[in-house]
């Protein structure tokens, strides 16, 4: 299909694109549908210059065209946003000259709407297209090129000054794409970045500055931006232990040259001091096939164009990079050089080729289409500067088993719970077969759960033997229904579990009430509970214990299996503590025949970091819910969940009831909606409990009619509001046909 293109604005870089649009024209590559430019002075002086140019004055006129396929964005950079998102809404494909806005929230925006849209935006890097910038990956990525230690770049010219920005968001998008082009592609991460500007002339903005970029494992790159200087510069160096390479642009004949002088580090002599040793080698100059960058980035469009599938080379998500550390330069220059971490401008917005902490690929877990039900990936890139961090710390202490970060997890576990003691295990199911143990269930005894909630709720009981009897639950909230509890004892029963399903409370206030009437024991099932409040109390602090799962895709999730049980009974912690490992409170004392059910310490870690973000996580998961609760209310034969009465509601599912369930999933699915189901079968009818709980079908008449007709939409803390906008769409979509 032979794309056709409009170019949007005609400055210098304006110019060059007629100029190439026209050349491929003429071989047919392409149908160049004209210019839009709104100033009239200088739409005159292109129809003189391009008379064989079309030139419009209103931008609609191009919007509305259906015929074209594909905009060129050469505006100013002020105007990107706006220009970009009203083109990808009337379904354009989108080249833009860098920067692709003048922030990185904007930025992140137009990267959503072309992914929901399933457009192509790509952003005008054109170093990436330089033959020389090539030569310097091919290096770098050379096995034996070594271990990289620096790279500088430097780009200077007499003016022209600007007024309406500084020099760092005029020059220096070239040297930070290279950069972070370089640094991808020995996986190099940035961590942080801090400038320094002066205004020299006594102008509102910067006329010089020079930007600091730390990336992961002690890698630096410096960029030194200038109008002032006399001479122009074009110049990037890059430095290893074995290599160094230095590209002008300014040489034509001869860009690159490869110095076999690498660099490393000595120890020295006394604390602050340090040697380098300079390594001795040849010269190389490599043969650069001169291309024309522009060119070639704008036919790679056309080709991204051609094949979605395809992929591209400077994506909408490596121009937000670029623009987040454009944007931490400038808060960085306003505080006086203060360093800015990068993650806290990328947040959870999705990976890029460049070499910043969100560009990391993570396991696809739970994961349906374009907007996934649980996000995995990007928790991690919530968290992966701390995270990364907490773990290499762990691999250089070398203590994997019950390390002291495990013992100060379990510290701040407790402390934020609301418990005395955590004992961390290695699985929420775990931590419910230990509870039960511990607490004296026998052979014959009985405990009362709910119908609805996951099987690891019974399964610890009827391994030891003991009996489960189920009640049913209340409408919308999925909790249980503390008024059939009483009627459910009988003189086997030991003790009630609760389960805090879906992220709502049970109303532990009237259930501690019938446990001690009837001097029952209560474990609260908390699994997927974390932070969440009944009263004043979180959830896991009422009962004789509390259990935790840290499953991946829970609202405190490990990045493995995981679990924890929190108490105030110090009997309970210490034969709980002992069990696990192998029934020895002391070391290779076995006092009984115990289990091997620890939290590793690596887990941990990566849990210890995600704590300290939690309160905040589930604040947006609320947020979140409560738009849902607005938009979706009213819509077809929705039931839409509620938070019990006196609770706060951490969210960790979003579980709405229809009777076209199958049939809604299905439809969100096929639209790249990842909805689940949780859960499809009651306790009661789940093939390895359905002959000894025969007697309870048609007995829990909520459990039952709730079961076939609940649906999952997708909730996390970095769900998008564009994301959030899709799936409110698409449900009310599906009702409309």
């Amino acid at each position: 299909m032979t794309q056709h293109v409009a170019l949007l604005g005609a400055g210098y870089w304006g110019k060059n694109y007629i100029r190439i649009m026209s050349q491929m024209q003429e071989k047919g590559k392409l149908k160049f549908a004209g210019v839009f430019e709104a100033d009239s002075k200088s739409r005159e002086n292109l129809r003189f210059n391009y008379p064989g140019v079309r030139f419009v004055e209103n931008l609609d006129t191009f919007l509305d065209d259906k015929s074209i396929t594909c905009f060129v964005i050469v505006t100013p950079a002020s105007t990107h946003a706006s220009v970009i998102e009203k083109a990808l809404n009337a379904g354009k494909h989108i080249l833009v000259e860098k920067p692709l806005t003048v922030d990185t929230k904007s930025s992140q925006k137009c990267c959503e709407i072309a992914k929901a849209k399933g457009l192509r935006l790509m952003v005008g890097h054109t170093f990436l297209f330089n033959s020389s910038v090539k030569e310097l990956k091919k290096q770098v990525e050379d096995p034996d090129f070594g271990k990289l230690h620096y790279i500088h770049c430097k780009r200077t010219n007499l003016g022209p000054i600007r007024h309406d920005t500084s020099v760092v968001w005029d020059l220096a998008p070239h040297d930070i794409s290279i950069i972070l082009f370089l640094m991808a592609s020995v996986g190099k991460k940035l961590l942080k970045v801090s400038a320094v500007g002066c205004k020299n002339l006594g102008g509102k903005f910067e006329d010089t500055a020079w930007i600091h970029m730390m990336f992961e494992d002690n890698v630096v790159a410096q960029v030194h931006v200038s109008w002032l200087d006399p001479h122009k510069v074009r110049d990037v160096v890059v430095v290893s232990d074995k290599k160094r390479l230095a590209f002008d642009d300014m040489d034509g004949r001869q860009p690159v040259k490869i110095f076999c002088k690498g660099v490393e580090y000595v120890p020295g002599w006394g604390d602050q001091a340090f040697n380098l040793t300079v390594r001795d080698g040849d010269i190389h100059i490599p043969n650069i096939k001169v291309t024309e960058p522009l060119s070639s980035q704008f036919e790679h469009f056309l080709d991204s164009v051609a094949d979605l599938s395809m992929k591209n080379a400077s994506p909408g998500e490596f121009g937000v990079d670029v623009v987040a550390v454009l944007e931490a330069a400038e808060r960085s220059m306003a505080q006086e050089g203060k360093a800015v971490l990068i993650a806290e401008l990328l947040g959870g917005s999705q990976p890029s080729l460049g070499g910043c902490p969100h560009s990391v690929p993570a396991p696809r877990c739970e994961r349906t289409g374009d907007i996934p039900l649980v996000d995995i990936q990007a928790a991690y890139r919530t968290v992966k500067p701390e995270v990364d961090e907490a773990v290499a710390k762990v691999f250089a202490q070398g203590c994997f088993i019950e390390g002291p970060v495990m013992k100060e997890f379990e510290t701040e576990f407790a402390k934020y719970i609301g418990a005395k003691h955590c004992i961390g295990v290695n699985s929420g199911t775990d931590a419910l077969y230990l509870a039960y143990r511990y607490l004296g269930l026998q052979p014959g005894d009985e405990i009362i759960t709910q119908a609805n909630t996951f099987i690891a709720t019974c399964l610890g009981a009827t391994t030891l033997g003991a009996n489960i009897k189920l009640v049913d639950v209340e409408p919308s909230t999925g909790q249980i229904d503390v008024s059939k509890i009483e009627a459910a004892i009988t003189p086997k029963t030991k003790i009630i579990v609760p389960v805090h399903l879906y992220g709502h409370a049970a109303n532990m206030e009237a259930i501690m009430a019938i446990a001690k009437k009837h001097n029952l024991k209560v474990v609260e099932d908390a699994s997927q509970g974390h932070g969440a409040f009944f009263k004043k109390g979180r959830v896991g602090s009422f009962g004789d214990a509390g259990c935790f799962s840290f499953y991946p895709g829970k609202n405190l999730g490990a990045f493995g299996d995981g679990g924890a049980l929190v108490t105030n009974d110090d009997k309970l912690a210490a034969s709980i503590r002992a069990w696990r490992a192998w029934g020895a409170a002391k070391k290779y004392h076995h006092t009984e025949k115990g289990g091997n059910s620890r939290l590793d310490t690596v887990q941990a870690a990566v849990l210890l970091c995600k704590l300290r973000k939690l309160d905040a996580g589930n604040a947006k998961r609320r947020e979140i819910a409560d738009r849902y609760m607005k938009e979706l209310q009213g819509v077809g034969d929705l039931l839409l969940p509620k938070s019990p009465p006196n609770t706060e509601s951490v969210w960790h599912l979003f579980v709405i009831c229809t009777d076209k369930r199958d049939a809604l999933l299905k439809y969100l699915n096929d639209n790249k909606i990842g909805a689940g189901i949780h859960y499809p079968l009651p306790i009661h009818k789940q093939e390895c409990y359905k002959q000894e709980l025969s007697s309870l079908v048609g007995t829990l008449p909520q459990a039952e009619l709730e079961a076939p007709r609940m649906l999952s939409l997708p909730i996390y803390p970095e769900m998008t509001s564009l994301q959030q906008d899709r799936v409110i769409e698409q449900v009310k979509a599906f009702f409309k046909k």
